[in-house]
């Protein structure tokens, strides 16, 4: 962690990743277990990363973290993502104290990643964030807002769910910004043979906030003419194929990639 008076170098990227609280049969979330070791990390992008410099050197630049875990409830999705994407962050006080920040950036964060569990098998880079579909209860055994009922329903048919009042203008589907290809790519080189491109984010919480995250990079740049790339990593469960720790390496080998394309 760094000191409260760490001096930020003028170039410096701020990058925030959420995990997700307990749900289910998770007592602790396997997403959280690995963003929360990151806490205030400052880490690097590396030279070889970047191309060169406008005087010919290659430069590396310093990254750093804010991490958040979010409760898996849609109503905290809806309260807390839009504070997140301005300027500068408003964050919501963390569930742990142990994880409050120490600085957060009067400009805003330069990349947000949101990371979520899902089935074993590997970690999924998200592509797309749903609008619509939200038909699960959440951990508080909620619903998502209901957008429309349907006409002459007989109380029998599903309302739809999702993304209603302020999200009116916004598409079916956001997409992020972020070259998934390249970045599968990448961490298969590095060596997590395990990365799937996803088109399908699963129509719950991790697509839920993906969308509202999407959402809020879309406004914020027709507001001050600046994209924030987001991006859904889905991990798997703990040990199935990959470890808390190599989880977190993946999502640093995440950040760093990104963040040299800054």
């Amino acid at each position: 962690m760094p000191p409260a008076d760490t001096a930020f170098t003028s170039d410096a990227i701020h990058v925030l990743i959420t995990g997700f609280g307990p749900f289910r049969n998770y007592s602790e979330n396997p997403s959280w277990l690995a963003v929360k070791a990151l806490h205030d990390a400052i880490l690097s992008t590396t030279k070889a990363q970047h191309a060169s410099s406008a005087n010919g050197a290659p430069r590396t630049r310093q990254i750093y973290v804010t991490v958040l875990e979010v409760p898996v409830v849609y109503e905290n999705v809806l309260q807390i993502v839009p504070g997140l994407h301005k300027k500068p962050p408003v964050l919501p006080s963390p569930i742990d104290p142990a994880f409050t920040p120490t600085h957060l950036p009067s400009g805003g964060f330069d990349f947000i990643l949101h990371v979520g569990v899902a089935k074993p098998g590997g970690v999924s880079l998200e592509q797309l964030g749903h609008k619509l579909g939200y038909n699960a209860v959440d951990a508080e055994n909620k619903y998502a807002p209901v957008v429309q009922v349907p006409d002459g329903s007989d109380g029998e048919t599903q309302p739809m769910r999702g993304f209603g009042k302020g999200y009116e203008g916004m598409p079916e589907e956001l997409s992020t910004v972020i070259d998934i290809a390249g970045l599968k790519q990448h961490l298969q080189e590095l060596g997590t043979e395990k990365v799937r491109w996803s088109r399908d984010a699963r129509h719950y919480l991790c697509d839920f906030i993906y969308y509202a995250s999407l959402a809020e990079a879309k406004r914020s740049a027709a507001e001050q003419a600046k994209m924030t790339p987001v991006l859904f990593l889905h991990c798997c469960p703990q040990g199935e194929p990959y470890q808390t720790e190599e989880v977190t390496d993946v999502i640093k080998a995440i950040v760093t990639w990104v963040s040299a394309r800054l």
